[in-house]
């Protein structure tokens, strides 16, 4: 070596060439409404309680938003309100350990921050521990820190003792399993197989668990594997046509095959047999989903309300009496003036309010013997109603469904508003808050019209360049199109992928319809034979989706007025529902109109509900009162001898704002609306009642009643309930619904999602959970009583993901964008002291998206990523790389290597990390001396884009407007110009 090359600096980096994966990401399960209290009590004065509660509220709000930096300072300001307090030591380590996860601190772009945070949830753990040594979770988090320091044996020895603590929890056992793995250890991966076995014990039905021990079974030549193999036939049904389709193998014959090589112990292919089984099954989103009910993520354990110690020295001064004792206000209620009526339609048989057009105010569908017609509001003061558009339908129709069905994110008009959002005057400034979003993806309201003669889905496709919409007619399966007398329809995600299915009830039985998620061509398909459904006779007309056992699995609510013994479908998932019977003291469920959530009960945890109907007594319903079920009588003594009839009905809404809904009732006939038992409206010129809405249709903050009649809807306005305070809160889910996300989707409008308020200021509700909303539509109303603000929204998505928005204002519209935690494949990599995060990988490894029927998107099957010297250390003579599926991924790996190049310090080099095909992403390296950034971008529509392109600074540039399938867009290019190029010799983009 000549002395002039060894003067020169050098650097080192390595290329670690990765073959064949698929995308994936994290995701962790919040529970809808947390219920944990333990502790001990502290003293503090009134103001400091207040405090307190503030700062617990924040806290765990920054926590669910992924803000755990700033979480552990506000538990640590707590702590010291409430040093003994178990809350707080539980909550701060969750938070501190959280905060130098992959997920928190960012070490190779700031160390300092990370050792600062490691140092501090080590001493969080360790108070933790010393504190409450039996608590599983503490050990958990012990393992979550060692895993930094890439001692195994020691984080399989905490997770052990965590899962002995929780008495064999199958969280615990399936971390043991996981934590097993990574160490390359014959005696550890033993533990691990010995606590999966034991979390399928316990999990009969879990594809996650068993798809993973059939794999060990089979190397470990178990004869007890035919067991699992028989399980995995019983379960696997729902995905076998699926699997024939999209890889050409049968899976029930693959089972069946397995079993019987087992009994000839041809353990060769056995072990094939299991791996390509397990390889099948773990991309489906259904085992996905069962990981979450295995693998829970550290928020899972986050403590939600202090200790009831302290919550009774301290209850008095959590109390402020301004909120609880609100004032009454007065409220009264009077047909709005005719420049804001709609017009008189002959024949009304159903109406729907919804924002139809996304223009953030709310419109009025209604249906009409033989016809639709979408009233939208216009700016013109003398008349506010204007035709947005109308659709004939068979006359035999004659209800309505709104809500979106196609996910048509792509057609939303650029100016769009969710609703009550007002648009703010040049120059003034506005409070940012925590978690709320200025503008939110959104997509239309569709319709689903039925009745005797069927149901008809009705598109609503909007025109960008006429600013126009109409009513679009999509044809279905013959199967759905077969449909006959239509008693009711419930939307709602009954196999959790992201969009909303049909759960569809007839005079001949019920049937389950699966959204298949292709946009402009949405159809729905019958998978009624994966359930077991109620009686073909049972002639439900009240639906009601909702988590009824609070398991993350929406199940359905099930009654009617023939319905004598009503029941619900329990989700058992996989798109699998159960027929339950209710027992005989829930029977005034039975024989209802309409069924309602009223609030959350606290002890036990469980929903309290409305049904209207007759007077109990006079069908001997039960009147257990330790059932929570609350029965509204329509008809009292003024009305002997009338019955409830399909006609009439009960809807809740806050008309005041204090916080609790009354029950709004219309009687069909008599020409009557009845609010609270308190006020009654019989109609000037009475007719014929057909429903009731409830909307702020003139957005002055308190919610308006539209009584319709088969003649004309009428607009019944709220005068003085906006005294009170109130919020409206509109979610949107992620749109464009990433295929490595799949099981972290939600429905756009966060349809079943939950909704919850928290503050010490709002009115109080004894025995209820505060506040909380099932969301229903587009945007769901609370009243706040005399409340100024709001410690925290908390949304939990159906996914179970909670996300809060922090301190919102009364008197406010706001809205929350759903986001979405999670990656591919991770690697780690050791730096000499210990594994660091750096990158995702397998970008161009989709194995299985599907682009069209029987379609799959090409699959690259290598990749290089560069990693630089400084962040690869040796360590006993090797370099240490660590690629982990971090819970959701399915990789694949044939071959991992680390290619070493040497270079000169003045030139940098870059390898070609593409995400596309081979063509253009062949291993390459580019040498670079002079770095120069464009001096203008713009995308395939003229758009200036190169802010968003001339850093480095996540935020990232969407070159897209339209989806066109899941994981499939429009064409688009980004063009740049990089300036004067006159001099250089050649130029790498």
């Amino acid at each position: 070596m000549s002395e002039e090359r060894k003067a020169r600096p050098w650097h080192w980096v390595i290329i670690g060439l990765i073959v064949v994966g698929v995308a994936g990401f994290v995701l962790f399960r919040g529970r809808p409404i947390g219920n944990d209290k333990e502790g001990e009590p502290g003293g503090t004065s009134a103001a400091e309680t207040q405090r307190a509660i503030e700062l617990k509220n924040d806290a765990i709000a920054l926590m669910e938003n992924w803000r755990f930096d700033l979480a552990v300072e506000k538990l640590s300001e707590l702590e010291t309100l409430a040093p003994n307090e178990s809350l707080v030591r539980r909550n701060r380590a969750i938070a501190a350990v959280l905060a130098v996860s992959p997920d928190g601190i960012d070490k190779a772009r700031d160390r300092v921050a990370y050792d600062k945070g490691y140092v501090l949830a080590t001493e969080a753990v360790e108070k933790l521990l010393k504190a409450e040594p039996e608590l599983p979770i503490a050990h958990l988090l012990a393992a979550r820190l060692v895993e930094h320091q890439g001692d195994y044996q020691k984080v399989v020895e905490h997770l052990e003792q965590a899962a002995k603590l929780s008495n064999g929890a199958a969280a615990f056992e399936a971390e043991v399993y996981l934590a097993s793995q990574m160490g390359q250890d014959p005696d550890l991966e033993a533990r691990g197989i010995a606590a999966l076995k034991r979390a399928a014990h316990a999990n009969t039905d879990n594809l996650w668990v068993l798809s993973h021990l059939v794999v060990a079974q089979a190397i470990g030549k178990e004869p007890e594997m035919k067991v699992t193999l028989t399980r995995l036939r019983e379960i696997s049904q729902p995905f076998v046509a699926f699997i024939q389709q999209h890889y050409r193998v049968n899976l029930i014959d693959m089972l069946d095959k397995s079993a019987e090589a087992v009994e000839q112990q041809n353990w060769s292919l056995v072990a094939r047999n299991a791996r390509i089984i397990s390889n099948l099954l773990r991309p489906e989103i259904a085992t996905k989903l069962d990981l979450r009910k295995v693998i829970k993520h550290p928020l899972e354990y986050v403590v939600s309300d202090f200790s009831p110690e302290w919550q009774k020295q301290h209850g008095d001064a959590a109390k402020q009496t301004d909120a609880a004792s609100a004032a009454p206000i007065e409220v009264t209620f009077t047909e709005a003036d005719a420049a804001d009526q709609l017009p008189p339609l002959a024949g009304i048989r159903d109406v729907k309010i919804a924002d139809f057009d996304l223009d953030g105010r709310w419109d009025v569908i209604v249906l009409l013997n033989g016809q639709v017609i979408v009233f939208g509001q216009s700016d013109d003061p003398k008349s506010r109603w204007t035709t947005l558009c109308e659709s004939v339908v068979p006359s035999g129709l004659t209800k309505l469904v709104a809500t979106d069905l196609d996910r048509d994110s792509e057609e939303t008009p650029d100016g769009h508003k969710f609703i009550g959002q007002r648009t703010s005057p040049p120059g003034e400034k506005k409070e940012e808050l925590i978690g709320a979003a200025e503008l939110v993806e959104d997509a239309d309201i569709d319709l689903l019209v039925y009745g005797d003669d069927g149901v008809i889905f009705l598109r609503n496709d909007y025109d960008p360049a006429a600013k126009t919409r109409s009513l679009k007619t999509l044809s279905q399966e013959p199967a759905f199109e077969a449909l006959r007398s239509v008693l009711a329809i419930a939307p709602a995600d009954i196999d959790h992928d992201g969009d909303l299915d049909l759960i569809v009830s007839t005079g001949s039985g019920m049937s389950i319809w699966q959204n298949n998620d292709s946009r402009e061509h949405t159809k729905f398909a019958d998978i009624s034979s994966r359930s077991s459904l109620p009686p073909a006779d049972l002639k439900a007309t009240v639906l009601l989706p909702v988590d009824w056992n609070f398991d993350v699995q929406t199940d359905v609510l099930v009654t009617g007025l023939e319905v004598a013994k009503p029941g619900w479908l329990e989700n058992i998932s996989h798109g699998r529902l159960r027929w339950r019977e209710f027992p005989q003291n829930y029977s005034r469920l039975g024989l209802s109109c309409s069924l309602h959530l009223m609030d959350l009960r606290t002890s036990p945890l469980s929903w309290q509900l409305l049904a209207a109907g007759d007077d109990p007594s006079r069908d001997n319903l039960s009147m257990d009162p330790e059932v929570p079920v609350t029965r509204h009588v329509l008809f009292g003594e003024i009305d002997k001898g009338r019955w409830t009839g399909p006609g009439d009905g009960t809807l809740l809404a806050d008309f005041d704002n204090d916080g609790k809904r009354e029950p709004l009732s219309w009687h069909f006939g008599l020409g009557r609306f009845t609010i609270n038992d308190a006020f009654k409206l019989d109609l000037k010129n009475p007719s014929r009642m057909v429903t009731c809405g409830v909307a702020d249709f003139d957005a002055d903050g308190d919610e308006d009643v539209l009584v319709v009649t088969d003649q004309q809807p009428i607009w019944i306005r709220n005068d003085g309930g906006n005294k009170n305070g109130w919020i409206d809160i509109s979610i949107r889910a992620d749109k464009d619904r990433k295929p490595q996300r799949d099981a972290e989707r939600a429905n756009i409008h966060g349809v079943g999602s939950w909704l919850e308020l928290r503050g010490t200021a709002l009115p109080e509700l004894p025995g209820r959970k505060q506040h909380v909303r099932i969301v229903e539509g587009q945007s769901t109303h609370f009243g706040l009583g005399s409340a100024k603000q709001v410690d925290a929204a908390r949304i939990v998505w159906t996914n179970g993901v909670p996300q809060n928005i922090l301190r919102p204002r009364s008197g406010e519209a706001i809205a929350a964008q759903q986001f979405l935690k999670g990656s591919c494949p991770y690697i780690y990599t050791w730096d000499g002291e210990q594994w660091t995060f750096f990158t995702d990988c397998l970008w161009a490894a989709p194995i299985g998206l599907q682009f069209a029927e029987g379609v799959t998107a090409p699959c690259r099957e290598w990749e290089y990523l560069k990693i630089d010297g400084d962040r690869l250390r040796e360590s006993n003579g090797e370099y240490r790389v660590m690629l982990t599926e971090e819970l959701w991924e399915a990789a694949y790996f044939d071959q991992v290597r680390l290619l070493a190049v040497d270079h000169p310090a003045d030139v940098d080099f870059f390898s070609n990390e593409k995400v596309g095909p081979p063509s253009i992403s062949e291993f390459k390296l580019h040498p670079v001396r002079q770095r120069r950034s464009p001096v203008a971008a713009h995308d395939h529509r003229g758009r200036d884009v190169l802010p968003k392109l001339a850093k480095r600074d996540d935020n990232y540039l969407r070159a897209f407007d339209k989806i066109l399938q899941q994981g499939l867009t429009e064409e688009h290019f980004i063009e740049l110009d990089l300036g004067d190029l006159g001099n250089a010799k050649s130029v790498t983009l």
